[in-house]
C-alpha cells in the first residue's frame, strides 16, 4: 500500500510542478482548512470534529476490537503487546498522512477540470482509480503496483477480520452446544475454517452492494462508528465503574446500538445532501481528450467528449433542515462518540440501580489502575502486580500475554 501511495504522490506532483504547487492549489480551492475549530456538531468536517471523532474511533478499533485483541494476545509477553499497540500510532499517522498528501496531489491535478463535473466518473470515490488509469498506463508495471497495493491492504485486514469473526462465533455459540463441543480438535478446526469461508462469501456480496453507494469513506466511518461506539462504551464502564454489572452493560449497549442505528438509517435516507466544496471545469480545454475532439476550438461547453455520466449539482450551502431531521445531519465522525457516551451513561445508571442485585466483589484485575486505589484493601495493595498497584490476582502469575490466563468476571 505504501508503494501505491508514493507512486501517486510522485507522478501527480511531477505533473503539476511539485508538492508545494499541489498544496498551493489545494489551499486556494479551500481544501486545506486546518484551522477550523468550530464545535458545531452539524458541520460535516472541522479539525475539532475529526480529532474528537477520530479518538473514539481509533480507541475502539485498537483498544477493544476482536482483530486487534487477537494480535495482542499472539505476542509472547505483556511488554510486547504494549509495544505492538504503541507502534500503531506512528504507523497509522504515516499511512493517514500519505493518504492525505495523495488526495491533495490528485485534487491539484483536477482542480480546474474535475472528472466528476465533466461526467467522466460517476462519484468522487472513483477519482484516484481514474487518475491511475490516465497517468499510470504509459509506464509498464505502475498500474499493477496500484492494484497490488489495494489487494495487499485489503487482504491484510480482511484475513484477520475473517479469522476473528470465525473464532468469536465458534467460541460464543457453537462451542456452547454439546454436539459441536464433543467433536475432536480436527473437526472443530474444520468447522472454524468453514465459518471463515462463509463469512468471506458474505463479504464479497457486501462488496458488490457497497460499490453502488456514494461516499464510501463516509459510509465506512458511519457504520464502523455506529457499531464500535457501544462496544467501547461497555469496555469503559467495566474499566472505570467498580459496580458495573451485566444489567448495565446489556441495557447500555442495546440503547447505544438503537440510537446509532436510528441516526445512521435516518442519515442514509435523508434527501438533503451535505454541501460540497465547489468544482471547476474552466480549464478542460487544455486536456488532451478535449483537444483531440475539438481541436483549437476552446468555446465548447456543456457536453464533454468521453462523458459517461450526468453530473447532478450539489448546493455548496448547508441546507436548512428542521427538527427532528436535523439530528440526522450530525457529523458522521461523531456517531461512535455519541453512541459510546449514551452506552456509558445508561450503563452507569442501570448498574447503580441494580447494584443491590449483585453482591459480588468487583474483580480488581479488570479495573483501570486509577480505580484500584478506591476498591482494593491495604493487604491487596501489598501484593505484587505488573502495574505498580498491588491487587490480588486470582489467576496464575504469568508475564506472558495469555488471554486464557485469567477468567473474566462473570458479571460482564
Amino acid at each position: 500500500m505504501l508503494g501505491g501511495l508514493v507512486a501517486i504522490i510522485a507522478i501527480g506532483a511531477f505533473r503539476i510542478g511539485g508538492l508545494s504547487e499541489a498544496f498551493r492549489i489545494s489551499g486556494e480551492h479551500g481544501r486545506l482548512d486546518f484551522l477550523n475549530f468550530d464545535p458545531n456538531p452539524f458541520l460535516r468536517h472541522t479539525t475539532l470534529i475529526c480529532v474528537i471523532g477520530g479518538i473514539f474511533n481509533t480507541t475502539a478499533t485498537f483498544g477493544c476490537h476482536q482483530t486487534s485483541v487477537q494480535r495482542y494476545c499472539s505476542t509472547s509477553t505483556l511488554k510486547s503487546a504494549v509495544w505492538t499497540m504503541l507502534l500503531n500510532i506512528p504507523l497509522l499517522t504515516l499511512m493517514v498522512s500519505l493518504g492525505w498528501i495523495a488526495g491533495a496531489v490528485v485534487f491539484a491535478n483536477y482542480a480546474e477540470c474535475d472528472p466528476v463535473l465533466t461526467g467522466h466518473i460517476k462519484n468522487k470515490d472513483a477519482i484516484v482509480p481514474y487518475f491511475v488509469l490516465r497517468y499510470f498506463s504509459g509506464t509498464p508495471g505502475l498500474v499493477g503496483l496500484f492494484v497490488a497495493s489495494l489487494v495487499s491492504a485489503s487482504l491484510s485486514s480482511v484475513s484477520s477480520l475473517l479469522n476473528s469473526m470465525a473464532a468469536v462465533v465458534w467460541q460464543d455459540f457453537f462451542s456452547q452446544l454439546s454436539y459441536f463441543s464433543k467433536k475432536d480438535e480436527q473437526a472443530q478446526l474444520n468447522i472454524t475454517k468453514a465459518l471463515g469461508f462463509t463469512f468471506g462469501f458474505m463479504m464479497i456480496g457486501l462488496g458488490f452492494l457497497v460499490s453502488n453507494m456514494s461516499g464510501l469513506i463516509q459510509t465506512t466511518f458511519t457504520l464502523v462508528g455506529a457499531i464500535q461506539g457501544p462496544l467501547l462504551g461497555v469496555f469503559l464502564i467495566a474499566l472505570f465503574v467498580p459496580w458495573a454489572n451485566k444489567y448495565g452493560a446489556v441495557v447500555g449497549m442495546l440503547c447505544g446500538h438503537a440510537l446509532s442505528i436510528w441516526i445512521t438509517y435516518g442519515a442514509l435516507n435523508l434527501t438533503a445532501k451535505p454541501p460540497y466544496l465547489p468544482l471547476s471545469d474552466q480549464n478542460c480545454a487544455n486536456e488532451p481528450w478535449f483537444e483531440s475532439a475539438y481541436g483549437t476550438n476552446k468555446t465548447i461547453s456543456g457536453h464533454f467528449p468521453g462523458a459517461r455520466y450526468t453530473y447532478t449539482p450539489v448546493s455548496p450551502v448547508q441546507p436548512d433542515i428542521e427538527w427532528p431531521d436535523k439530528l440526522y445531519t450530525i457529523s458522521y465522525m461523531y456517531y461512535g462518540a455519541l453512541s459510546c457516551c449514551v452506552t456509558m451513561v445508561i450503563g452507569f445508571v442501570i448498574s447503580t440501580l441494580t447494584a443491590c442485585l449483585v453482591n459480588t466483589k468487583p474483580d480488581v484485575k479488570l479495573l483501570h489502575p486509577l480505580v484500584w486505589r478506591f476498591v482494593v484493601t491495604e493487604d491487596e495493595k501489598k501484593e505484587k502486580s505488573n502495574y505498580g498497584i498491588k491487587p490480588k490476582l486470582d489467576g496464575p502469575r504469568d508475564e506472558k500475554c495469555n488471554c486464557s490466563s485469567y477468567t473474566l468476571s462473570s458479571e460482564l
